[in-house]
């Protein structure tokens, strides 16, 4: 493999942004659910990303497999998962941290309900339904208290094999695994892009050829191309793939918050892409009708609706105006 040049940590960084304002994004998620997307039969493992779990917007960079078949078949068939597929139950959610992100105390109390909201979601009777994995990166050097966190609230964190620890007292089974830890054991998987190990495969391949199509996607995202500036023509030789620009961008700003998406933007260009009826819904029927002139108030209501809107003085008053001019 071809030594790696000299890695500059802010290149993926989402917020980072580079002359001309676009801003710089790497959709970690979104290709990682592409790519189980294109493996898994449906049938067989059944994706679900960014999936709405309440009322309220809990949707999330959570993926929600459903294992169909069991873990043998599914090892012939899936060779590129295999490390994963012993620690997905009939249901699975799937934390992934891409290789920028750090987990944190929040993200374990995040994944926790959420593994609750999905059981809730489709109706499941036990807790071992739904298992729950996070996928990340550094895992071996440890995370600032993340294991004593775990362990304080009740979990166990005991390693299973190198690169995987879990909890598995009870009914409950969540599984930390080690991206990094686990694509250095076998360099060509395509798994390592998704861990820290990407940064070695910048300007030298080499994978299996049957991955090459995929691969190729998966690379140019990373390494060659910032979303911004993607064109039609060069996904168009994929067509396992959204070939749709408009749908890619749409995929990526539904994972925003709104206040991520109006970041940035002035108060002008905010109300300058909504309609009349956008900005009037977000107004109290007080902030509508103070933002009317006396004409604007009083036009279309008839005499008799606005001589109901009078006070009894203004009534008064009116009537002597009125009999000083007849």
């Amino acid at each position: 493999m071809d030594s790696p040049k000299k890695h500059d940590p802010k290149k993926n960084d989402p917020k980072k942004k580079r002359s001309g304002g676009h801003k710089v994004y790497t959709p970690w998620h979104i290709l990682l659910d592409e790519v189980m997307a294109y493996f898994f039969d449906s049938e067989e493992i059944e994706v679900r990303a960014f999936e709405k779990l309440g009322t309220l917007p809990l949707e999330s960079d959570f993926l929600i497999l459903c294992k169909k078949k069991d873990e043998e078949t599914l090892r012939k068939h899936y060779p590129v998962f295999r490390f994963l597929l012993p620690y997905l139950g009939p249901m699975t959610v799937v934390e992934y941290k891409s290789p920028p992100d750090r987990l944190t105390h929040d993200d374990f109390d995040l994944l926790r309900v959420y593994r609750l909201l999905v059981k809730r979601k489709y109706k499941l009777r036990r807790d071992d339904q739904v298992w729950a994995v996070t996928l990340t990166s550094h895992f071996e050097r440890g995370y600032a208290g993340y294991a004593g966190y775990v362990e304080e609230n009740g979990y166990e964190f005991r390693q299973i094999e190198p690169g995987v620890w879990g909890h598995e007292r009870g009914c409950e089974r969540f599984y930390w695994l080690d991206l990094a830890a686990i694509g250095r054991r076998d360099s060509e998987s395509l798994i390592n892009l998704f861990s820290s190990n990407y940064q070695k495969y910048q300007h030298s391949l080499h994978f299996r050829k049957t991955e090459g199509d995929i691969l190729t996607y998966v690379w140019q995202n990373i390494f060659k191309e910032e979303l911004t500036k993607m064109r039609h023509e060069e996904l168009r030789h994929l067509p396992q793939f959204t070939t749709s620009m408009e749908e890619i961008t749409k995929r990526i700003l539904d994972s925003f918050t709104i206040e991520e998406r109006l970041a940035g933007l002035s108060h002008e260009e905010i109300l300058a892409k909504l309609s009349t009826e956008e900005i009037l819904a977000r107004l109290s029927h007080e902030e509508i009708v103070a933002k009317l002139s006396h004409e604007e108030r009083l036009a279309g209501l008839s005499p008799e609706e606005r001589l109901a809107g009078l006070s009894q003085s203004q009534r008064e008053r009116l009537k002597k105006l009125l009999e000083s001019q007849s």
